[in-house]
């Protein structure tokens, strides 16, 4: 694990507050995630990195079984988020990890809703978010150490989450 800890070093130098190496084996997955996605969020179905355009829960629980650690991203801001993951994706794959891939957090903010169409204009620069592909993010979280709990006010300081996996 310790050949990734530059990911870490490269993630806080990209801006993000905190970042660690984590085992695939403590990532979650749910169905409960995706209806909240469903049944919750105003863009389910109209993004391309949203429900039901992304990898369903079943898909996403093979593709983690195919690798062993994950790099875990923490941050208080998710706008950066996404071009986080994409810099740190393409830096791992340049490294040789030739199955590196990663997931941001939130819906693309990219385009204007409704210019948001297939084919995506920017296929290498959005990745759908770790919940879009039914990763319980309070779960997965918590089992690397976070102490996360659903916000109760606007005023308190929110958490975001994202992933680059690695083999």
């Amino acid at each position: 694990m310790s050949k990734y800890n530059k990911y870490v070093d490269r993630a806080i130098k990209l801006g993000v507050v905190d970042a660690k190496v984590i085992s695939a084996d403590t990532i979650e997955t749910s169905h409960a995630v995706r209806w909240k996605c469903r049944f919750g969020c105003d863009t389910y179905g109209e993004r391309l990195t949203c429900p039901p355009n992304v990898f369903s829960v079943n898909e996403t629980e093979k593709m983690v079984e195919e690798f062993n650690y994950a790099l875990l991203l923490h941050d208080h801001d998710d706008p950066e988020m996404q071009d986080i993951v994409v810099k740190l994706e393409h830096e791992i794959f340049l490294d040789g990890f030739y199955k590196a891939l990663g997931l941001a957090c939130g819906p693309c903010k990219r385009c204007d809703i409704e210019d948001c169409k297939s084919p995506c204009p920017y296929p290498e620069k959005i990745r759908p978010s770790l919940e879009a592909c039914g990763i319980d993010v309070y779960k997965t979280v918590r089992n690397n150490g976070y102490d996360i709990e659903v916000l109760q006010n606007e005023e308190e300081i929110p958490d975001y989450f994202a992933m680059v996996f690695i083999e």
